[in-house]
């Protein structure tokens, strides 16, 4: 019997009170990670010294992941007009400076030594702009992409350099190896071969879409995330393909972050949740906590690839897991044995027009599973036989129904469950 199992130890920064599954099985486990500041919006991770930086209202801590021990950054007496600051981008150059990027409502702020002391950037072109991305560039150059516009620092925060061929609002900064720039706009993605001094729009299915976010491999593969689709170019920008993660629907999944990590991994975040990749988008793995809802707005990966993610609609305290894939061609399901019976969400959802259930039982039971539509009314019986315990999955295919809402009910022996679906045609 032939399997294969890739695996990932993963951390969201987010409550979940119950393991994860996707596209395969996800197997995971959940403890607390104390995080002393309140609701985090944005993070940097420090690749060189393996540290991440979380941003909030009013507070910026570092984690040694290494210790799993926060610090407070912002211990400087700036901080009394820090503490008024919602602090939405972050960065940490090579040199040590890190920048603090806030709202439109409070100045943003930079440290030139490892933030010991900080200092507000006073340049106008800052004034009333919000900060929304912050990017180091191969040359050491400090790229901050604002509702406004576009704005480099060359000299580690002395001055500042804005675009005036490029006044957009700016959510992601993104660079090549050879020392290209694509930054996402809210009218598009555009291309820079010249530093800045001039811009191509790129020639993507929906042109004017909002790009949200951009990530680049350490092949140069460009992945640009909008409001409809994922878009990549593996020759600098020349040509583009539309990806629609396992058959999501264009429109539904709106991105909010993506992260390369240096294998080749790609991590998309969407208001759906997070889709991960390990194989240039060939498969796709849905990796969203249920039945909580989450929207990772922001991600990191870090040297052990654990996963950080900003939970976008938490209020609640940060939380630590850990977990693995478990990828099998095996039919049948996953050769193991769950301790209670449960069902999971169908997947993907919204879908059109198959999709998949999964179900574990924990002993040899008469199973049936059941489809009705939103008045009740029964659709399809997928199953009525006695199953062998394990990890079981079904394949639903709605080709003749029309869109709506439907439910699929399992009972198994004294076990009920019902979950929610949705098929947009």
């Amino acid at each position: 019997m032939y399997f294969k199992k890739l695996t990932f130890y993963i951390s969201f920064i987010f409550f979940v009170n119950s393991m994860v599954f996707c596209q395969e099985m996800f197997d995971v486990g959940w403890t607390t990670l104390e995080f002393p500041g309140g609701r985090p919006y944005s993070m940097f991770y420090d690749k060189v010294n393996d540290n991440l930086y979380v941003g909030g209202y009013g507070d910026l801590y570092k984690l040694n992941l290494n210790t799993m021990g926060w610090s407070l950054v912002d211990s400087d007496p700036i901080s009394e007009i820090l503490a008024n600051a919602k602090i939405i981008s972050i960065c940490r150059d090579k040199l040590g400076s890190i920048y603090a990027g806030c709202d439109g409502n409070t100045q943003s702020y930079f440290s030139n030594d490892d933030g010991k002391t900080w200092n507000p950037i006073m340049d106008i072109k800052f004034t009333l702009n919000s900060v929304l991305t912050i990017k180091e560039g191969p040359d050491g150059k400090i790229w901050f992409g604002t509702n406004n516009g576009l704005i480099v620092s060359p000299d580690q925060g002395a001055t500042y350099n804005e675009f005036p061929n490029m006044k957009r609002s700016i959510g992601s900064i993104g660079f090549t190896s050879s020392g290209n720039i694509f930054v996402g706009t809210n009218g598009g993605l555009y291309l820079s071969t010249n530093n800045g001094e001039t811009w191509t729009q790129m020639n993507l299915q929906f042109k004017g879409s909002v790009i949200s976010a951009i990530g680049i491999n350490s092949k140069s593969y460009i992945y640009a995330g909008s409001s409809t689709y994922l878009y990549r170019s593996t020759n600098n920008g020349a040509n583009w393909e539309s990806l629609t993660p396992n058959g999501q629907v264009g429109g539904i999944v709106t991105a909010l972050d993506i992260f390369c990590s240096n294998d080749n991994i790609i991590y998309y975040a969407v208001n759906q949740g997070l889709y991960i990749t390990p194989d240039e988008c060939k498969t796709w793995f849905f990796a969203n906590p249920s039945p909580v809802h989450v929207q990772p707005k922001s991600i990191v990966v870090d040297k052990s690839n654990r996963i950080f993610a900003i939970n976008n609609l938490a209020t609640t305290k940060p939380y630590f897991a850990t977990g693995k894939f478990i990828s099998t061609n095996v039919e049948g399901g996953i050769s193991e044995i769950p301790t209670k019976f449960i069902l999971h969400q169908n997947y993907p959802n919204p879908f059109n027009p198959t999709t998949r259930i999964k179900f574990g039982l924990p002993n040899s039971v008469l199973t049936k599973l059941i489809i009705y539509d939103i008045l009740g009314s029964e659709v399809s019986v997928l199953l009525n036989k006695e199953l062998e315990a394990g990890y079981h999955e079904v394949n639903f295919d709605a080709t003749d129904l029309p869109t709506g809402i439907y439910f699929y009910k399992i009972q198994a022996g004294e076990f009920i469950q019902t979950k929610k679906m949705v098929l947009i045609k």
